[in-house]
């Protein structure tokens, strides 16, 4: 069976993939709210639920989970950040950090970051580039002054373009690999044989990308038919925000 890619759509028919991709983001921009905005309590409480929401609607959860060890490096700076800047009872005499204070702090700073990283993920995963585009141009077009197909083709191309660089990053790995670099203790080489490859293979594909959008004479314009939103998904919408007023609560 084949790994899920990072960031990539993954085809599949449970609840969240039908749900309308306007309410699919703004249950996403609700839940990333609240975790920052939620004590451990509540935030232990709305990650349990989202959890079980995962592993009923994603056919292979496990898989996504696992590709999250890319972020491991950026969950330990947040940590290590957290507990060396709040002050408290230290944990070892004589040292004013880490403390005990700081500990608890950093471990919710490094829980919430690993929620927000796995609801993006669930979005991506269930979402097309091509839905989320039509999703922003249809919520901004009430708005005046504001160009609802430029926005909502820049939104759509940064998402698309999330899972681009993680391939690129995983191709570059595998090369190191196969030339015996991957164990270098030389810090300048590991960065540069890294960072030289990706930017440049970043700048080749949004070169590419902006070719063949011109030589399709592509304009931004978004799709004539919009996305009706039926009672049901309302009702699963509403569904999916129970679990939130409880965890402001606790």
């Amino acid at each position: 069976m084949a790994e899920i890619t990072v960031f990539h759509f993954q085809a599949g028919n449970t609840l969240i993939y039908r749900l309308n991709t306007k309410l699919k983001l703004l249950l996403l921009l609700i839940y990333s709210f609240s975790i920052y905005q939620l004590s451990l309590k509540g935030v232990l409480f709305l990650s349990a639920f989202i959890f079980i929401a995962v592993s009923g609607t994603l056919t292979k959860p496990a898989g996504l989970i696992r590709q999250m060890k890319g972020f491991i490096f950026i969950l330990i700076l947040i940590v290590a950040a957290s507990m060396t800047s709040v002050t408290g009872d230290p944990l070892f005499t004589g040292l004013p950090f880490p403390t005990r204070e700081g500990l608890l702090s950093g471990m919710l700073a490094g829980w919430r970051f690993v929620m927000i990283i796995i609801l993006g993920l669930i979005f991506t995963t269930t979402t097309r580039p091509n839905q989320i585009h039509a999703a922003v141009g249809e919520i901004l077009k009430p708005f005046p002054l504001v160009n609802e197909s430029a926005i909502a083709a820049r939104m759509s191309l940064t998402i698309m373009f999330i899972p681009i660089l993680m391939d690129m990053l995983n191709e570059i790995r595998e090369a190191r690999k196969a030339r015996y670099i991957e164990g270098s203790r030389n810090p300048v080489k590991n960065i540069s044989t890294i960072t030289v490859p990706l930017i440049s293979g970043v700048i080749l594909r949004a070169g590419e990308t902006s070719m063949a959008m011109e030589s399709r004479l592509y304009s931004g314009a978004l799709p004539g038919t919009k996305q009706a939103v039926q009672r049901k998904e309302y009702l699963l919408f509403a569904a999916c925000l129970v679990p939130v007023v409880p965890a402001f609560l606790l």
